[in-house]
């Protein structure tokens, strides 16, 4: 039973307690009702058979006593008339056991012989009296004839009596097993109350107990991995094939993958560690050696302000120097061309000072981008 629960889902291992309890229910309503019917087929029957039986039984017995009666004052009254009333008592005991064979089939062979008695003991007292009445009776024959309606009267008298003591019985029969009925519904009412209550604080402690245990299992798992620098060996493990089982499974394939994703940074950082080692040693490598290219390029700008310097004087000297031969023009026309060579020689010179001087500039501008990739580099 534990190994079909724990392949169930959370929602049905709950629902299955309504689900008992309903069941339960409807047992005992289906119990019920069975046996609400049968006591109500034993009050019908006591209602439509016995109880009719009864009455009638009850009044032919009277008529039985009536007819006795009527018979003894026609005899000591004399009168036909009142003999003639005497067949009407006939008629209803007839009657009345013709009712009782259409209510209860079952019964007509007690009927038959309780009408074959009953005919007997009126036609011998109809005839003793009719005789006495009328002067035709054989006083010789009475006592036999006597004697023998007594016995049939008798016989009449004990066949009625039973026959309405069984019939009394049964009546009484019907209400005593109605109250069984009544008390086997309450009993089993009690038994299948208590029995399914069981059965659920049973099912629910084990339903709960599962669940929470399963819980329980998955909340340790994942303290353990936590209080373990997070341990991507570790797997959670459940019986269960429900929600928490598939939780547990989920979470054991994503630690599978974690675990790879980290084995495989694990595996690369070592040459990356390698990498970073080289980079820093080819940056301070650059470092040296723009170190270097800086100051020959501070030593060249400091060379070429001073020709600059040299340029200016050469320059101002030059000047000076054609001021001198602008006067002396007419009084030295070769030291005039030979100046006008020097000053061609000088402007040639200025403008590739000034060359070297863009050269030095944009070598200048070289210089800041090298140390601004290599602070990166070192950021």
């Amino acid at each position: 039973m534990l190994n079909m629960l724990r392949h169930l889902s959370i929602r049905t291992k709950i629902l299955l307690i309504p689900i008992v309890g309903a069941l339960g229910f409807f047992t005992y309503l289906f119990v019920s009702i069975y046996l609400v019917n049968n006591s109500l087929e034993i009050l019908e029957g006591a209602r439509d058979k016995q109880y009719p039986l009864l009455r009638m039984t009850e009044a032919n017995i009277g008529r039985v006593n009536d007819i006795q009666e009527a018979l003894a004052y026609a005899v000591s009254s004399a009168e036909m008339e009142v003999l003639d009333s005497v067949k009407k008592f006939s008629t209803d005991f007839t009657g009345d056991i013709n009712k009782s064979r259409a209510i209860e089939p079952s019964l007509d062979s007690e009927l038959n012989n309780i009408q074959t008695v009953f005919d007997n003991y009126f036609s011998a007292a109809y005839g003793i009296s009719e005789g006495m009445i009328d002067g035709s009776i054989n006083f010789s024959a009475v006592g036999e004839r006597s004697k023998k309606m007594t016995d049939s009267l008798q016989q009449l008298q004990n066949l009625l009596q039973q026959f309405y003591q069984a019939r009394s019985e049964t009546f009484d029969q019907a209400f005593l097993n109605f109250e069984s009925q009544a008390q086997s519904m309450f009993s089993i009412g009690a038994i299948l109350g208590v029995s399914i209550s069981l059965v659920l604080i049973i099912i629910g402690v084990v339903i709960s107990s599962m669940i929470k245990n399963s819980i329980d299992r998955l909340i340790h798992s994942l303290k353990t991995i936590a209080e373990d620098n997070g341990d991507l060996t570790i797997r959670l493990k459940t019986r269960n094939h429900d929600e928490i089982g598939e939780l547990v499974k989920w979470f054991n394939s994503f630690m599978d993958k974690l675990q790879s994703v980290m084995q495989k940074i694990v595996e690369t950082a070592p040459p990356l560690a390698n990498l970073s080692t080289d980079v820093n040693n080819l940056s301070s490598d650059m470092r040296q050696t723009l170190a270097k290219q800086n100051d020959s390029v501070s030593e060249s700008k400091n060379n070429i302000e001073l020709m600059s310097h040299n340029v200016a004087t050469i320059a101002q000297n030059a000047a000076e120097a054609a001021s001198a031969a602008r006067i002396a023009d007419e009084e030295a026309s070769k030291g005039q061309t030979i100046v006008g060579d020097t000053v061609k020689s000088i402007q040639h010179l200025s403008n590739s000072i000034g060359e070297a001087s863009n050269v030095i500039a944009k070598l200048k501008e070289d210089t800041t981008s090298v140390n601004v990739v290599l602070a990166v580099i070192k950021g």
